[in-house]
């Protein structure tokens, strides 16, 4: 990626260097207003004149005129008009190969793709440990159609981001979360031990009586351990006090005794008059 940025930059350099100097040697009368000859001259000295726009020519002439003006000669060349060229802070992802990154179509959506690339995981990468692999979603416009082949885009480095089609990825984003999870479960482990050996310490949360229970559930009803009172005599043969149990199926039915008096004082407390009423 470095030696392609550094190609394009040196190829940008030659053309203005051309351009500049074919202005110079056909330089008009009048820098503001050129003849057909004079505009068929410079487009004859420039590289790829007939085609060029007009505006790149005049931009160039009025370039080397303020220079005219301000040191009273022309320039010789290029390299005094201009400074030092900057450099773009960008990733030419056209220049690598699969094994430094690679671009795949969405399988569900096919108006997203997922760029993966690797990035160095310091500022002065010395070996292979020193490069992570980062996934970026990218979302397509809609301008780009389904059928059509994607090609690795250009990154752009905007305050320590990587932008690409509108989407931001930090360098080291994954990296930190991973360490975060990490972390974590390390201290999930070493609290582990600590909750086993105080389990049966704890005491235990004890329910309130008609408000809110464990687990979201409410309960409304009567406090199972508050105590009872005894059931009515006239409720001896209620039906919803005595329930005859299931018979299996296949057995013969056999005949429920009658329930027996709960109040020993109706027959008396005579053991002979009790086994005499039975009997009876």
């Amino acid at each position: 990626m470095a030696q392609e940025q550094a190609g394009r930059v040196l190829r940008s350099v030659k053309w203005r260097a051309d351009l500049t100097a074919g202005i110079l040697a056909t330089w008009p009368a009048d820098p503001g207003k050129r003849t057909r000859q004079e505009w068929d001259q410079v487009r004859g000295s420039v590289p790829g004149g007939p085609g060029l726009p007009s505006s790149v020519i005049k931009g160039r002439t009025r370039q080397a005129a303020t220079f005219l003006t301000t040191h009273g000669r022309l320039p010789v060349d290029v390299f005094e008009v201009e400074g030092v060229p900057r450099v773009t802070r960008m990733l030419l992802l056209a220049a690598c190969d699969r094994q430094q990154a690679t671009i795949e179509r969405s399988d569900t959506d096919p108006g997203k793709a997922l760029l993966r690339l690797q990035l160095p995981t310091r500022a002065d990468p010395r070996s292979y440990r020193d490069w992570t692999w980062v996934a970026c979603p990218i979302a397509l416009p809609p301008t780009v159609p389904v059928s059509a082949v994607l090609h690795l885009p250009t990154l752009r480095v905007v305050g320590g981001q990587f932008r690409a089609a509108g989407i931001l990825a930090k360098q080291h984003r994954l990296r930190r979360q991973s360490e975060r999870l990490h972390t974590k479960a390390d201290h999930y482990q070493q609290l582990i031990p600590r909750a086993q050996a105080t389990q049966g310490t704890l005491p235990h949360p004890t329910p309130r009586s008609g408000g809110q229970a464990s687990g979201g559930t409410r309960t409304n009803g009567p406090d199972p351990t508050a105590p009872r009172s005894p059931p009515a005599p006239e409720r001896d043969h209620d039906q919803h006090t005595h329930h005859q149990p299931p018979t299996q199926r296949g057995s013969a039915r056999r005949r429920i005794p009658p329930p027996r008096p709960r109040h020993p004082a109706q027959v008396g407390n005579d053991p002979g008059n009790s086994l005499q009423h039975r009997i009876a």
